[in-house]
């Protein structure tokens, strides 16, 4: 039981890490585009 609620918490976290990266990579690809036109 404790291992499970390990895991989904480190899947969240997971979640949570690739949206920020996600999110910042999507901002640096519309700044790139804003300037490249």
């Amino acid at each position: 039981m404790v291992f499970a609620s390990y895991a989904l918490s480190l899947s969240l976290f997971d979640k949570f890490i690739f949206c920020l990266l996600s999110c910042r990579r999507k901002k640096i690809d519309q700044v790139a585009i804003w300037i490249t036109e």
